[in-house]
């Protein structure tokens, strides 16, 4: 499979179809862009990863990069061009591929806010019952919490990264300044990320706070009320739509 995607803004992002072969690859797709002038495109890069995986459901592998920039693209002209794969310079973030209804595991948090300090502190204390990914079932997982305010994110952290645990214990504690008026209309989203070889790709999510609903609303207004406790939160396969 190649996947290509525009830099910096990467608002543009298709991929081939995966061919199952044991000689050459070819592909004879297109992949168009549009919505854009040549003037707006001239900053970017075309970047195109070539994937490949064992058999239908293996872990991808990430073979190389290319880069291409698109200045050098001129109107009704066509600009044949090979060039070797070089490596990645950073990891690649791909689409989940568990299937529908996989059971996702749970996330363990606990958060209180200082107003002396005007902190809010989170700690992520252990996730369970994750899903399988990779060779050996076993996944390389960190959270990433990003705190929102008015339903824009101002400020992330993440964890280390977990090798090869579907229990990950974290036990890590973060501090985001924010004053007491504010925690009304925040939400923080914890994303379970599983990292395999050059590419990253979400396991779920955990969503506590004004937007959350259910048990991450309630959460969220036990911390109004400084009521402080961990608690135990199912992992999601999406965040709500307004947190961008």
């Amino acid at each position: 499979m190649c996947l290509c995607y525009t830099t910096s803004e990467k608002t543009y992002r298709k991929s081939t179809e995966f061919i199952f072969s044991e000689g050459g690859i070819v592909f004879n797709e297109k992949l168009s862009i549009t919505g854009y002038s040549l003037e707006h495109l001239y900053p970017f890069l075309l970047c195109f990863h070539a994937l490949c995986k064992f058999g239908k459901d293996g872990e991808p592998i990430v073979l190389g990069e290319v880069k291409v920039p698109l200045k050098r693209v001129q109107v009704s002209q066509v600009i044949p061009f090979m060039a070797n794969l070089g490596a990645p310079e950073e990891e690649l973030e791909l689409a989940n591929s568990l299937r529908a209804n996989t059971n996702l595991g749970e996330l363990e948090i606990y958060l209180s806010f200082n107003p002396h300090a005007q902190k809010l502190v989170v700690k992520i204390i252990q996730a369970t019952n994750l899903p399988k990914y990779g060779m050996t079932g076993q996944p390389n997982v960190s959270v990433k919490v990003s705190l929102y305010f008015c339903n824009s994110r101002r400020n992330k952290k993440r964890t280390s990264t977990q090798k090869k645990q579907r229990n990950p214990v974290f036990n890590e504690t973060f501090q985001f300044d924010l004053s007491r008026e504010r925690l009304p209309e925040c939400d923080i989203v914890f994303e379970l990320l599983h990292h395999g070889p050059m590419y990253r790709t979400p396991i779920g999510y955990v969503t506590v706070g004004n937007s959350a609903g259910g048990e991450g609303t309630q959460h969220w207004l036990q911390l109004l009320d400084f009521s402080y406790h961990e608690k135990m939160h199912k992992i999601l396969p999406t965040k709500p739509v307004n947190l961008l």
